[in-house]
């Protein structure tokens, strides 16, 4: 139960990193 929360949340909150640095990207170009 924990191992599979921890990745989810993992993957949750990289995800959320990558939109970020996308829409950053998009802004500063």
């Amino acid at each position: 139960m924990g191992p599979g929360l921890v990745s989810h949340s993992q993957c949750d909150v990289f995800s959320a990193t990558l939109r970020g640095a996308t829409l950053s990207l998009r802004l500063t170009k």
